[in-house]
C-alpha cells in the first residue's frame, strides 16, 4: 500500500512535470523555483545558476537593444511610451496611459545602471511621392529593468541582503503577440543585463493571473473599491498625531522606519534617492502618522496612469506599515485621512486598489464592512534565478 501511494506520487510529479514542460516551453528551461522542483521544497538553494547566461534559442541579439534609459534617444524613448499608451493595457474600458513623468522617474535615483530593452522588426515603406521603397524598423516590443534591494531575515544566520533587477513594462505590440517575441525580450534582456551587470543575477518579476508553473515568493489578492459613494472621514487622529507628507527633505526618516522594522521575513524596496524621485514626481504618495515626532505608520499609494472607465482614474495603495506602537483603529483611520487627503488634490480617482500585502490586511477588511469589492485579482511576485520557499504576504512589504 505505501509503495502504491509513493509509486502514485512520483507519477504525478512525472506527469506535472511533463504538462509543464509542454504548457510553458520556456518558464520550463529558466532558472526558476518550478513546482516539480522537489528539492527547492526542502531547502532554500538562493541563486539556481551561478555563472553568466549563455544565449540560447530564445536569445536575439541581432533585432533586440538593450541600452540605459537615460541614454535612450528622444525618438526611440517616444516609440517606447506610444508602444505602452498603445498596447500595455487596453480592454473592457481599462486604459494605462502613462507619460514620459510617468515612467522615467522609476529609472532615475539608482547606483546601480537600469535597462531598456527593444525588440525592432524590419520594415519597407513606401514613399508616395517617388514611389521609392526605404528601409526602416518598427518597435515591436519592450521590456525594462531596474535596481531593488532585497533582505530577508527569517534565517536561523545572520539576515540575506542582495540587489536584484525588478523585471516591469513587458509589453509586444498587438498583432505581433503569441509569436514567441516575449520569451525573446525576456531571454535577450536576461542575457544582456547580466552581461552588462555583472554584480547583479538575479531579476524580479510581478505577475497577476496564471504563474506558469512557478512557485512565487509570495502570492496574495489585489481587490479593486469603487469610491462612489465614500464620505470625507472625520480626523479622529490623538492630538499629538499627525500625517506628513514624504518628500525629500523627510524621506531619510521613512527609509530607516522601514529598515530597522524587523516584523517582516522579506522586504523588497528601492534606494532612498529613487523614492525620492518617485515621491517628488507624484508616482508615489508616501504619508507617515507620527507621534511625537516618531514614525508610528506609513502608507504608500501608486499613481497606475490607468482608467476603470472614461475619466475615472485609479489608485493602488501597494504598502503600509504599523510599528504595532498604535491600535489597529487608529491605523486604518491614518489610511482613510491619506487617502481623503490624496483625493482632494486629485479628483480623478474614482477607483481604488488595494493589494492584499504587508499590513494592508486589516485596512481591506474595515473597507469591505460597507463596499463590496468591484472584482479582486491574484497577484504575486517571483524571482528568477534565485529559489527559496514562499513567504506570506502578511510578512511581506515591497515598493516598487
Amino acid at each position: 500500500m505505501l509503495l502504491y501511494f509513493i509509486g502514485s506520487i512520483v507519477l504525478l510529479i512525472i506527469l506535472f512535470f511533463i504538462f509543464i514542460r509542454i504548457k510553458y516551453r520556456f518558464w520550463a528551461v529558466q532558472p526558476v523555483y518550478h513546482f516539480y522542483d522537489i528539492y527547492y521544497w526542502f531547502f532554500n538553494v538562493g541563486i539556481i545558476r551561478h555563472e553568466l547566461p549563455e544565449k540560447n534559442r530564445y536569445t536575439n541579439l541581432k533585432e533586440i537593444e538593450t541600452i540605459e534609459p537615460s541614454k535612450v534617444s528622444d525618438v526611440k524613448l517616444r516609440d517606447f511610451i506610444d508602444l505602452i499608451q498603445l498596447n500595455y493595457l487596453r480592454n473592457d474600458g481599462n486604459t494605462f496611459i502613462p507619460e514620459k513623468e510617468n515612467i522615467m522617474p522609476y529609472f532615475e535615483g539608482h547606483n546601480s545602471p537600469t535597462f531598456l530593452s527593444l525588440f525592432w522588426q524590419p520594415d519597407v515603406l513606401l514613399d508616395m511621392k517617388t514611389n521609392n521603397t526605404v528601409e526602416t524598423k518598427t518597435l515591436i516590443g519592450a521590456i525594462t529593468s531596474r535596481p531593488l534591494t532585497v533582505t530577508i531575515y527569517n534565517t536561523k544566520q545572520h539576515l540575506i541582503k542582495f540587489d536584484v533587477f525588478y523585471v516591469d513594462y513587458l509589453c509586444v505590440k498587438k498583432g505581433f503577440r503569441k509569436k514567441n517575441i516575449a520569451p525573446q525580450l525576456i531571454q535577450t534582456h536576461e542575457y544582456n543585463q547580466c552581461h552588462m551587470n555583472q554584480k547583479m543575477c538575479v531579476s524580479l518579476f510581478k505577475r497577476e493571473g496564471e504563474l506558469t508553473g512557478i512557485v512565487p515568493i509570495t502570492s496574495y489578492n489585489t481587490y479593486l473599491f469603487n469610491m462612489k459613494n465614500w464620505i470625507k472621514p472625520p480626523p479622529e487622529l490623538h492630538s499629538k498625531t499627525s500625517l506628513l507628507v514624504g518628500d525629500s527633505q523627510n524621506m531619510y526618516y521613512l527609509y530607516n522606519f522601514i529598515n530597522e522594522n524587523k516584523k517582516w521575513d522579506i522586504t523588497i524596496v528601492p534606494e532612498l534617492s529613487n523614492l525620492i524621485s518617485l515621491s517628488s514626481s507624484k508616482n508615489l504618495y508616501i504619508y507617515m502618522m507620527m507621534t511625537d515626532m516618531e514614525i508610528n505608520a506609513i502608507y504608500i499609494f501608486r499613481k497606475t496612469c490607468t482608467n476603470i472607465e472614461k475619466g475615472k482614474a485609479l489608485l493602488t495603495l501597494i504598502s503600509s506599515m504599523n510599528s504595532t506602537s498604535i491600535p489597529m483603529k487608529m491605523f486604518i483611520q491614518g489610511f482613510k485621512n491619506a487617502l481623503w487627503a490624496i483625493l482632494l488634490k486629485n479628483p480623478e480617482y474614482h477607483y481604488l486598489a488595494i493589494e492584499d500585502i504587508s499590513d494592508n490586511k486589516c485596512i481591506i477588511d474595515n473597507i469591505k464592512i460597507k463596499t463590496h469589492p468591484v472584482c479582486e485579482s491574484p497577484t504575486a511576485y517571483f524571482f528568477y534565478n534565485y529559489a527559496r520557499s514562499p513567504v506570506s504576504p502578511y510578512k511581506t512589504f515591497i515598493v516598487n
